[in-house]
């Protein structure tokens, strides 16, 4: 790194210092380089473009080692600003390269500043050394679907080529961010905001990747910083700090559930992490947003996730902690990078008359006459349904009328009791639409009378409830008209 743009409170000889096995950067014929020859090349490129400025990445070329550390490489180790280690089954058969690790550790006593890229002969994290098997580090592997074996990904192979490029953009975020960390900055800019960006299923990487980078490229902080832990303890004190820190969590449901942490739960980090956002908007913030979206359909093999999917479409409580967004998965960016911009401002009061949404049965559109005049002359904005069109236009306009109104009046006069019952749930869940702040809403009980209207003026409901069936007066109308006024 340049010395203009960084304050260096140690001096590094080292942004990187590379840490691996001599197996694992055996060319294979016919070529002439090893994987991790490779690798450190596309490194360098990737975490240039990320922190600005050409990286100082070293590492042994030769490896002719032989006993312990020698003190050309303690020298570097001491020096290095950040240790990436390339783990794998030769890795940690070395006691070199265990060594180097320790060394680290010893000399700095901060596992923070250790990144972990992890190869396909151990895929397995809690077969790795401590402290690296407290994360799940950067899996330059894919699994097989069908036979669950490991495959090395090669930035030369076209089948491989995206995941490797999208690993190494993630890989290079990261230690630029823990280089920052380390030495300083000479100019923080602060984040327009901090959102929590949920770990997803591989199948949606790319989609989380493109999404981060957005939101990055708009001045929002994303978390997490760091790979997951694997131990569900530690992951799940790691999330409920993140999400302490944000104003948005972001939930992308793909159609497997993934990996999961070690721990008495038998859930996948995917259902981990809505489980805590859910928990944490319910228990500490209630101003949490949370943004979902998933594919059309889960894996039905994966039967967890199948599980878990179903749960998430149907369960209301859903739809009471977080906003599950249909449509395509750039609509959604445009929704997250609207909101989590949004979220972040001061709230200020609007300067707009107060909207009143009534709702009434079709039979009755010359008798709301009344009402509808009362409310407009209070200089309050009223909406009116539509009963002209098709069936789905219908359903639209009734959803974005309950979303932008401020209040929500029932007006039961000829409807009976069964399109009654349906007008006042759609109230009750109007906050499954998306609203920013509660709906308050009123019932008006107009003529015709009947004993099932005066049994609702005497009962306990969640609305303000109206007598107009001896008509719609100013008396009458008072207490809701100073309602909406007062805007309680």
């Amino acid at each position: 790194m340049s010395a203009g743009s960084q304050i260096t409170a140690e001096p590094f000889a080292n942004d990187v210092f590379i840490s691996y096995a001599h197996e694992d950067n055996q060319p294979l014929p016919p070529q002439q380089q090893g994987w991790v020859d490779l690798f450190e090349v596309a490194l360098r490129a990737y975490l240039g473009k990320t922190a600005g400025d050409p990286p100082r990445i070293w590492r042994d070329p030769t490896l002719e080692r032989s006993g312990n550390l020698d003190e050309h490489i303690r020298r570097h180790l001491q020096t290095s600003a950040v240790l990436l280690c390339v783990v794998s089954r030769s890795y940690i058969q070395s006691g070199y390269c265990l060594e180097e690790l320790n060394h680290f550790l010893t000399k700095f006593g901060d596992d923070s500043r250790i990144v972990k890229v992890v190869t396909a002969s151990l895929p397995d994290e809690n077969q790795h050394p401590p402290p690296l098997n407290k994360s799940i580090g950067y899996p330059f592997f894919e699994l097989d679907e069908r036979t669950r074996r490991a495959y090395e990904l090669d930035a030369d192979d076209e089948a491989s080529r995206r995941i490797y490029r999208r690993l190494l953009y993630d890989l290079a975020r990261e230690v630029a961010e823990r280089l920052l960390a380390v030495k300083g900055s000479a100019a923080v800019r602060e984040p327009v905001a901090t959102v929590y960006l949920a770990r997803t299923s591989f199948d949606l990487n790319e989609q989380r990747e493109a999404l981060r980078g957005e939101l990055e490229a708009n001045g929002v902080c994303v978390l997490p910083k760091a790979p997951l832990p694997s131990l569900a303890a530690d992951c799940e004190t790691e999330v409920q700090e993140w999400l302490r820190r944000s104003v948005m969590s972001i939930h992308l449901i793909g159609k497997f559930g993934g990996g999961a942490p070690d721990g008495p739960r038998d859930e996948s980090y995917v259902e981990l992490q809505h489980r805590l956002s859910v928990e944490h908007r319910l228990a500490s913030n209630p101003n949490l947003t949370s943004l979902l979206w998933m594919v059309p359909q889960p894996d039905p093999e994966d039967l967890d996730h199948v599980r878990f999917v179903a749960r998430l479409k149907n369960d209301p409580a859903t739809y009471d902690s977080a906003d599950l967004i249909q449509g395509s998965f750039e609509e959604f960016k445009a929704a997250v990078l609207r909101r989590a911009i949004d979220a972040s401002r001061p709230v200020v009061p609007a300067q707009r008359p107060s909207r009143a949404y009534l709702i009434y049965h079709a039979d009755d559109e010359a008798a709301i006459g009344p009402l509808d005049d009362a409310l407009g002359s209070h200089g309050i904005e009223v909406r009116l349904p539509v009963f002209v069109g098709d069936a789905s236009a219908r359903a639209r306009d009734h959803a974005a009328a309950l979303t932008e109104a401020d209040w929500a009046i029932v007006y039961w006069g000829s409807g009976d009791e069964l399109w009654f019952n349906h007008a006042v749930a759609q109230l009750r869940n109007s906050q499954s639409l998306g609203r920013q702040s509660a709906l308050r809403s009123a019932v008006c009980l107009a003529p015709p009378a009947s004993r099932r209207k005066e049994r609702c003026l005497s009962q306990p409901r969640p609305e303000l409830v109206i007598s107009l069936l001896n008509g719609a007066s100013e008396t009458s109308l008072r207490t809701l008209l100073d309602a909406i006024g007062r805007g309680s």
